[in-house]
């Protein structure tokens, strides 16, 4: 791990602000388009909840009796490409939070402590798209035989976006507290 964090470390000292900055925006604009994309072929599918509600059910009837509505409906089709349409937005994801704490750590004095935490942030921020590509591997699992996939598929399935979900929020409150913390090391360097 120490290894890893030095390697971003120099990699975070060897770019701009700037660079960075652009990235980020990029990143932001690639997450938005993503996310319209995939928002608008989930609506397109007709699924009978938000897809929070069904990634988070933890219950194998009810995906069980939505994907049997996908079928009746003739929308299963239009679910099954939403599910390839969301490795486009985990993508997003990926590079929009690791890099938008990378820029972070650069605004942070490498000495600091807050520098290494941002750094570490970064990281622990590709947890999420990881177990929500997890989480979409298992779907196409269960999708393989819609009504009748074996129970246990909706635990694991549920258990990835429940960890997709903790580290979402992990990265936008990481993000957060970074940014506080480069303010205040910004002005204690500034009254200095």
């Amino acid at each position: 791990m120490t290894h890893m964090l030095n390697h971003l470390s120099n990699f975070v000292a060897k770019q701009s602000v700037i660079k960075l900055s652009t990235v980020v925006l990029l990143a932001f604009a690639f997450n938005l388009a993503a996310s319209q994309w995939l928002n608008a072929s989930y609506a397109s599918s007709k699924f009978p909840v938000p897809y929070f509600e069904a990634q988070l059910s933890f219950d194998h009837l009810k995906l069980k009796t939505w994907y049997a509505a996908l079928i009746a409906k003739g929308t299963l089709s239009a679910y099954i490409q939403t599910q390839h349409i969301d490795f486009v937005f985990i993508i997003s994801v990926l590079l929009l939070h690791f890099f938008a704490l990378l820029l972070v750590a650069k605004l942070i004095p490498a000495i600091s402590q807050w520098h290494k935490l941002s750094l570490i942030a970064a990281l622990l921020s590709t947890i999420a798209p990881l177990a929500d590509a997890l989480e979409n591997l298992v779907s196409y699992l269960m999708l393989l035989n819609p009504i009748d996939f074996n129970s246990d598929l909706a635990l694991i399935y549920s258990s990835f976006a429940a960890i997709k979900f903790a580290f979402f929020t992990f990265a936008y409150i990481a993000l957060a507290v970074s940014l506080i913390a480069a303010a205040i090391l910004w002005k204690k360097r500034v009254h200095d």
